[in-house]
């Protein structure tokens, strides 16, 4: 079906001006987003397969460029559209102001938007002053093992690059699980005997899951009580 062959009342465009975008539909929010179908269906019958498909806004905004190729219709122009979407509405959640570190939640509230609802793991780290300021914030790796996203080397020459007094280390768990594996358990003391032998106190390893973390610094997951 043509989006011209829709009353204009129906098209997506039109309704969003007359009714607002909260009357719009999942499917065609998502064509507004896509502006274009292929040549074999419409806009709107391009955007109902992606839904049928990933199941809801969330996931395609939260998928990577190559899940989002591997979809016939969505090509490089589209899934750079999408995946760009996707970014600018985390981005969107991130606090306005420079943080100052009081604790692990302050830091899982810094952190949690840059993760939320990606399917692969990414690594981070908060470089600090001696007050516990945030100079930096700079992510590490992304996808890979433990062992890659968490470089021990990588990770203090950066931090003395930058001048931090002190740093956090977080990761993300895409099950939105944080419950520490064997693996981060190891992680976490490789980088606390580097962090002693150096001087540069790490401060914490965060494990961000859905609306809960992990903090190696006080030994419990945490839960988001406010939500983002």
């Amino acid at each position: 079906m043509k989006l011209k062959s829709l009353a204009i009342s129906d098209r997506p465009r039109e309704k969003l001006f007359e009714h607002g975008p909260e009357s719009l539909t999942a499917t065609e929010l998502l064509s507004l987003c896509l502006n274009t179908g292929t040549s074999k269906e419409s806009v709107l019958q391009l955007s109902q397969r992606i839904l049928s498909h990933f199941g809801d806004l969330r996931t395609i905004f939260s998928s990577s460029v190559e899940q989002l190729m591997k979809f016939p219709g969505i090509g490089k122009a589209k899934s750079a559209l999408i995946v760009a979407i996707g970014e600018v509405s985390r981005r969107s959640l991130a606090p306005r102001d420079p943080i100052k570190i009081h604790g692990s939640k302050t830091a899982f509230d810094l952190l949690h938007w840059r993760v939320r609802d990606l399917k692969r793991e990414r690594g981070y780290m908060i470089h600090l002053d001696d007050r516990h300021r945030v100079l930096k914030i700079e992510m590490l790796s992304e996808g890979g093992s433990q062992a890659t996203i968490f470089e021990t080397r990588e990770i203090f020459c950066q931090a003395l690059n930058a001048g931090a007094k002190r740093i956090i280390v977080a990761h993300n768990h895409p099950s939105g699980d944080p419950t520490p594996s064997s693996e981060d358990r190891e992680v976490t003391e490789n980088l606390l005997k580097a962090a002693q032998i150096l001087g540069l106190p790490l401060l914490d390893h965060l494990i961000i899951g859905d609306q809960s973390y992990y903090s190696f610094a006080e030994g419990r997951i945490q839960r988001n009580k406010q939500g983002i």
